[in-house]
């Protein structure tokens, strides 16, 4: 991809954009999502939210669910590339062994970590109430919390401070992060 290409740049790539939970994953994976079917892309969007409600439903979070889930995320997103889709994941993956899979076979691969402020993601950001469970002992493998998070160290990693950020605003930095063209972003 140039320095600024149209959105429609990002055809074949895999964008996967990971950080704890409540930092915007989901709010920002389905503003490019939008961008990217506006610009007639084949997307593949992969969501953890509703892909662990089908994989793992009675998933108790545990080292070897969280290992199954994400390998099993990694290997639908680099299957899906190689038949030349388009695929955005928006997940928390707290390790980075299946990030760094994908990356590894991936045609183009464009790692975004998302970080936000402890205190922000408390409150009105904390709408499944996680963090409140979390700070009350009842749920003690909340990653960033229980379980650490393995930030990306790759060089060509996107790191996006979510914390003040309104959406539309956290959008326009990634596509500006991913070298899209200020004109091609709707």
């Amino acid at each position: 991809m140039s320095e600024r290409a149209p959105i429609a740049g990002l055809r074949g790539a895999i964008v996967w954009l990971c950080g704890v939970p409540a930092s915007g994953k989901t709010t920002l994976a389905e503003g490019l999502v939008g961008r990217l079917r506006a610009a007639d892309v084949d997307v593949l969007w992969l969501d953890s939210d509703d892909l662990r409600a089908v994989m793992t439903p009675d998933g108790d979070y545990g080292p070897r669910d969280r290992a199954i889930f994400y390998a099993t995320v990694a290997h639908l997103a680099l299957r899906a590339n190689r038949g030349g889709v388009t695929v955005v994941i928006s997940a928390t993956a707290p390790h980075k062994a299946p990030r760094d899979a994908v990356r590894a076979g991936a045609r183009r691969f464009h790692e975004v970590w998302l970080t936000c402020d402890r205190a922000a993601l408390r409150g009105a950001r904390d709408i499944k109430g996680l963090y409140a469970a979390a700070d009350a002992g009842a749920i003690t493998r909340l990653p960033g919390v229980g379980v650490p998070f393995e930030p990306p160290t790759a060089a060509d990693a996107i790191t996006l401070d979510t914390t003040d950020t309104p959406p539309a605003a956290a959008l326009d930095a990634l596509l500006t992060a991913l070298g899209v063209e200020a004109g091609d972003r709707g």
